[in-house]
């Protein structure tokens, strides 16, 4: 919500627009305004979807909106708006840059739920084949103790075993070997595939793209998820507003 007094400045005879906070703006060159514009005469209030509203702050004083007399009234920002009985034109043109300088700026964030949604996904994929493969890890660490009792049972017993034992036997050394071999093959791939490293290439891509719209202020807008920004509807840093 901006909130502003327009009235005469003493001593200068100038129109100024005093802004909530302390911040003063000269509407008009000095010594133009006639004394029949009071130094707090209307005020000004433009809330963040940008209405417009002006009220008229003495009923002694006159305030007119495209020609009518009002006390309080939404206006438009390209309405005639005249103070006291001498019709002293307020330059809303003027006005209107002012406010829309301190309104919040409105961005799209739509592409970010592409960017999200890729991030995420490409993170839920690389959880998953880690946990596949240490579920093969742990699987060939369940079949060698099983393969070495298979091969050491016959001679521990001192007997001859069922063809069926010999085929198990041979197909579960057969496992254990291929399993060793793609671990192998795994293990001299090494760096390009390890899940530290394409999690941080990943994490480094995302901070690059997931940025606040603002050209001015373009920063990074954390792991929250694209939901979460849309629930809170704008930026942390720049205080700027989200449209999606």
């Amino acid at each position: 919500m901006i909130e502003a007094i327009i009235g005469r400045e003493h001593g200068s005879n100038r129109l100024v627009m005093s802004i909530t906070g302390g911040k003063v703006v000269p509407l008009s060159a000095p010594g133009v305004v006639p004394n029949t514009v009071s130094s707090k005469h209307c005020q000004l209030k433009v809330d963040d979807d940008g209405v417009w509203t002006l009220v008229n702050i003495k009923s002694a004083l006159y305030t007119y909106v495209n020609g009518m007399q009002i006390e309080s009234k939404r206006i438009q920002p390209d309405s005639r708006v005249e103070l006291g009985v001498d019709h002293f034109a307020v330059d809303m043109p003027k006005v209107k840059k002012i406010v829309g300088d301190l309104l919040p700026k409105v961005y799209s964030i739509k592409h970010l739920q592409t960017v999200w949604d890729e991030y995420h996904g490409t993170q839920l994929k690389m959880q998953l084949d880690e946990k596949r493969k240490n579920t093969n890890r742990m699987l060939t660490g369940v079949l060698s103790p099983i393969s070495m009792i298979l091969f050491i049972l016959p001679m521990v017993m001192n007997t001859e075993m069922p063809p069926i034992v010999n085929a198990l036997r041979l197909i579960l050394a057969a496992a254990m070997a291929l399993m060793a071999l793609y671990f192998y093959i795994q293990s001299r791939r090494g760096l390009k595939n390890d899940i530290i490293l394409r999690m941080d290439r990943l994490n480094d891509e995302f901070q690059q793209k997931y940025l606040c719209p603002n050209p001015d202020c373009h920063h990074f807008l954390g792991n929250q998820s694209y939901r979460l920004l849309t629930q809170h509807g704008t930026c942390p840093y720049c205080r700027c507003k989200f449209q999606y």
